[in-house]
């Protein structure tokens, strides 16, 4: 068995401890890169389904106690900040009173599924969109509730160009330490090498 020399040691441990901060660092950044990227989606879904939430309370009531909802309205509702936002809205019952074509693939809400609300994602068509679910109340009657979603492709883009940078930096890194390290090391140990000769 070939014996490393104290040079090669030092170097395999301080390349070895080096490299596990350098992948445990990358993972930490990449994780908080993307708790900060769906926080900001989560943020401007919110606000979006306000401002949906906020137009649905503001609809008069007929005579005969139905709401009056015009499903085109509630489709036609954009967010400024969320182009190609969808939005969805049910009653208690489970019935769909206003939807997106795209939303009904999520199904309808059953008494566990309503109770799920917050933020979520979802594959709809092969695309991975970020879906919020809140309750309703309309005209003093809860148990409504509106769901909006977006494309989650921006934040997609933004982590994978990260991903790319940390997967080139982090092999480049561990090199040049490593080096770093063997010269350091080298000149280092030199006097005590003279010695042993």
């Amino acid at each position: 068995m070939m014996k490393l020399s104290l040079t090669a040691r030092m170097l395999l441990a301080y390349t070895v401890v080096f490299g596990l901060l350098l992948a445990g660092f990358a993972f930490l950044v990449y994780r908080s890169s993307s708790d900060a990227e769906l926080a900001m989606l989560d943020g401007r879904l919110q606000r979006f389904a306000a401002d949906v939430r906020g137009r649905v309370e503001e609809e008069p009531d007929d005579p005969t106690g139905q709401q009056k909802l015009d499903p085109f309205e509630v489709k036609r509702i954009s967010a400024d900040e969320l182009p190609g936002a969808r939005c969805r809205l049910t009653d208690p019952q489970g019935r769909v009173l206003a939807t997106d074509s795209l939303l009904e693939r999520l199904g309808t809400q059953d008494s566990a599924f309503e109770r799920r609300t917050g933020s979520f994602t979802a594959e709809l068509e092969g695309r991975t969109y970020r879906v919020n679910r809140s309750f309703v109340e309309i005209d003093e009657r809860s148990g409504y509730v509106l769901e909006v979603a977006a494309q989650m492709h921006d934040a997609e883009d933004r982590l994978t160009r990260l991903r790319f940078f940390l997967f080139g930096a982090v092999p480049v890194s561990l090199i040049l330490a490593a080096l770093a390290a063997y010269l350091i090391t080298r000149s280092a140990l030199r006097p005590i090498v003279a010695m042993s000769e």
